[in-house]
């Protein structure tokens, strides 16, 4: 259908421009991220309004409904700016929870739901491009970055949390040698390496979190969703913090004018990694090859 390679054609394009922002300046435009939803859900009830075909505007809100859960969930869970959330239940609007003609087309063999198979592919994608970019980040600031590694490693929660992986990792040992049968030492060392490698992997990313991602800013550079890192209290007064999830208009309101009393100074903030261009990777793999994981597993 014509419609769905239009919509396939707006979702390609609004992931490339939405990548560029997102690097140049962490940042995805809300109007950007609406206009997708817009042009998925009007296109969708025009031509359901046409055609009487209305499972395929049924298909864009169930689309959007899933994606923006999985957004919520994802922005609550600190993972992702507001950004990045918008963004995904935009993709849901625009391609439905359905295959679109061009993933059949290409990929006959591999007929899953589009937006199950571009779940897939992001979390995955997600993961390694996190990797890599906090692999680089801690090469090009590796000063600040071991410096940081020695604080963490000698703070009191941080050795109780390596305390605790050190003890189950025994107790797997002990389970592996003790058992008789191969596979469930095949899943006792499995444990053992997911044990290790999460620790190390959450400390590596914490390390590299202050080493490379906080910054001070002054409070009228501050624009709506970034992270605060520490509580602001001025006159014994709540302002934001890490709880707000990323600071409202009106928080930095309040804070530009706290600096102009001299009440403040700068903003110490976090910089996120810029995980849009990860959605368009993504998707280019979900159209070319369908689900990743289906196709790793034969």
């Amino acid at each position: 259908m014509v419609i769905d390679i239009f919509l396939v054609v707006a979702g390609a394009f609004g992931l490339i421009l939405a990548s560029v922002t997102d690097i140049k300046t962490r940042e995805v435009p809300d109007l950007l991220n609406y206009s997708l939803v817009a042009i998925g859900l009007g296109l969708r009830l025009i031509h359901s309004l046409a055609s009487g075909e209305w499972a395929y505007f049924l298909s864009g809100m169930i689309g959007f409904i899933i994606f923006f859960a999985l957004a919520l969930a994802m922005f609550y869970a600190g993972q992702w700016g507001g950004g990045d959330s918008k963004l995904l239940f935009g993709l849901g609007a625009l391609f439905g929870s359905y295959p679109v003609f061009l993933f059949d087309y290409f990929n006959p063999y591999f007929r899953v739901h589009f937006l199950f198979a571009f779940t897939i592919n992001l979390l995955i994608v997600g993961a390694i491009f996190g990797l890599v970019w906090s692999t680089v980040l801690s090469i090009k600031r590796r000063k600040k970055f071991k410096k940081e590694y020695k604080r963490l490693a000698n703070e009191k929660k941080y050795k109780m949390l390596q305390r605790v992986v050190i003890i189950v990792t025994v107790v797997l040992i002990v389970s592996m040698v003790l058992s008789p049968n191969w596979y469930i030492r095949l899943m006792f060392f499995s444990l053992i390496f997911v044990a290790a490698a999460m620790f190390y992997l959450y400390f590596f990313a914490k390390a590299v979190e202050r080493a490379c991602m906080y910054k001070r800013i002054d409070p009228c550079k501050l624009t709506e969703g970034d992270w605060i890192v520490k509580d602001i209290k001025i006159d014994g007064k709540y302002i934001c913090g890490p709880r707000d999830l990323g600071v409202s208009n009106k928080a930095i309101k309040r804070l530009i004018a706290a600096k102009k009393r001299g009440k403040i100074k700068k903003i110490l903030i976090k910089e996120g990694v810029p995980f849009v261009p990860s959605f368009l990777v993504a998707f280019v793999i979900t159209i070319i090859w369908g689900n990743v994981l289906l196709l790793i597993l034969g």
